[in-house]
């Protein structure tokens, strides 16, 4: 069957015979392209593509968009991949040096640390949770918050520093070092 997901899609599915033609959100309920992005053309995503150059925009919803559990480390250039907190979707891995991140922060998300816990409030739901050290190694990744608040344990002999992302369905996230 098929099997897809970790795309930047136009809405607008369908069907293998491609009879037919659902939305990003229908298609999902399907249980595909769970975290698949939505753009409305291809100027969203990259630098210049009625010239052929298909590499990210420094605003490209591609950015960290790709599966993090793909094992590729380089792009098709032979750049590390991935620079941000997940691969970027494509063939092409946005160079953090030249595309700065745009980020459009959670204003309402609410981080509590004590006690060797961490507390997250108002997530907004259906976001994705990640945490990593400082070396970029992932120690947790929550695909789909289903709550609005998470506590995470720090474990023992854990490093000194740690940073999170938490990303919502409308690609707003804030990010930010534990300590």
């Amino acid at each position: 069957g098929l099997h897809s997901d970790y795309n930047v899609v136009i809405d607008a599915m369908s069907d293998e015979a491609g009879d037919s033609h659902v939305s990003l959100f229908d298609w999902q309920v399907l249980s595909f392209d769970k975290h698949s992005r939505l753009v409305s053309s291809l100027n969203e995503l990259f630098v210049n593509a009625p010239g052929n150059d298909y590499h990210l925009s420094a605003t490209s919803k591609a950015l960290d968009a790709g599966d993090p559990a793909y094992g590729n480390d380089h792009d098709i250039e032979g750049n590390n991949r991935p620079l941000g907190m997940a691969p970027d979707a494509g063939c092409y891995e946005s160079s953090s040096a030249t595309t700065p991140r745009a980020v459009t922060p959670i204003h309402e998300l609410i981080t509590i640390h004590e006690n060797n816990r961490i507390t997250w409030q108002n997530i907004p739901l259906g976001a994705q949770l990640q945490i990593f050290d400082v070396s970029g190694r992932c120690w947790l990744t929550r695909k789909e918050v289903i709550n609005s608040s998470f506590t995470w344990e720090l474990p023992s002999a854990s490093p000194l520093y740690f940073g999170y992302r938490i990303i919502d369905k409308a690609g707003r996230q804030s990010v930010g070092l534990i300590q």
